[in-house]
């Protein structure tokens, strides 16, 4: 078991230094479960590539914390949490939290004291497709703060986002905001971007 968890992440990790979509096919109903796996071996790549800015890490050692905002339906949190165990990024572990959000129950101040918390404790936010409703406060309040935000529409890049991994027909298209990164002050490597549609634009 161990080993198939190695060389599923090890296959995902070759695919995106490939092309800047992976495809990950339909398999007995269990396409959106196997595009959830999918981006989280793309979030694993990711960390591996990317430079956060200086203090943003206590030590050396001090792991890296993946966040998830809103419904995670698809497991991709604990899927995430099980194959990173086997993993280092840049000779740091990971910790994974989750910050569930009733986009449709909660107020624009809650939202703001759940991004308060998830900034504070996270060097990567992934914002899935439950909090598309709220994009324009997330981004306004995570863009400078020294936090990689990772969505999964186009529509969250477009508006700010910095890593969108979208998933299409079959496939999982990377999508990077290079404006956005910049104003976060992060920095990830060309490796990884020759393989990305890359955002111009605000």
């Amino acid at each position: 078991m161990r080993l198939r968890k190695v060389i599923e992440m090890c296959v995902v990790t070759l695919c995106v230094l490939l092309s800047a979509t992976v495809v990950y096919g339909k398999e007995n109903g269990m396409e959106a479960e196997r595009a959830a796996q999918v981006k989280a071996g793309l979030v694993y790549r990711l960390s591996e590539l990317t430079q956060w800015p200086e203090g943003i890490f206590e030590l050396d050692t001090t792991p890296i914390t993946v966040g998830v905002l809103g419904a995670d339906p698809h497991g991709f949190a604990d899927y995430f949490r099980v194959q990173s165990a086997n993993f280092t990024a840049q000779g740091r572990s990971f910790i994974v939290r989750k910050f569930p959000l009733q986009v449709a129950k909660k107020s624009k101040d809650d939202l703001a004291e759940t991004l308060k918390k998830a900034m504070h404790e996270c060097n990567v936010l992934f914002v899935t497709s439950a909090a598309t409703g709220r994009f324009a406060q997330i981004i306004a309040e995570t863009r400078k703060s020294g936090v990689l935000t990772v969505g999964e529409t186009e529509t969250f890049s477009a508006a700010g986002g910095m890593v969108s991994f979208v998933t299409d027909r079959g496939s999982v298209k990377i999508y990077v905001n290079l404006p956005a990164l910049k104003n976060g002050r992060i920095n990830t490597s060309s490796e990884f971007l020759r393989h990305a549609h890359i955002l111009e634009g605000k």
